[in-house]
């Protein structure tokens, strides 16, 4: 039980990490808004998880599932800051970007899950 909390705590502290780098990026860098940072965290996340899971069960590890899924893709993906974007979006009447944040949102991250586990079953079968 300590090893699986100390491989979703170590999973937790990469992916908030990588989190705040691509929010800066996106931001900082490239001068956009944040809903494009979290929109590609989501994404990634989304494909990280489908190849994750399309990975033989030999593959997946207890504490490497405990790692990626619960603990990186936990903190690389959130979905309340999904949800703070689009009530900031709501509460400013840019009815427009909300509409097209919320469908981009959940339409590519379940591309990319089904992806990711496409992925996954052709290269590992």
């Amino acid at each position: 039980m300590v090893l699986q909390l100390f491989a979703v705590g170590a999973g937790g502290f990469f992916g908030a990490i990588f989190r705040s780098l691509s929010l800066l990026f996106f931001t900082s860098r490239l001068g956009l808004s944040s809903i494009y940072g979290v929109l590609f965290v989501n994404v990634l996340g989304s494909f990280i998880a489908g190849f994750f899971i399309g990975l033989p069960e030999s593959m997946q590890g207890s504490y490497l599932k405990y790692f990626i899924i619960t603990g990186f893709l936990g903190a690389l993906t959130t979905f309340s800051a999904f949800s703070l974007d689009n009530m900031g979006l709501l509460r400013q009447g840019e009815y427009k970007m909300l509409a097209i944040n919320i469908i981009l949102n959940v339409v590519l991250t379940l591309l990319f899950v089904l992806l990711g586990y496409a992925l996954s079953k052709k290269v590992f079968g």
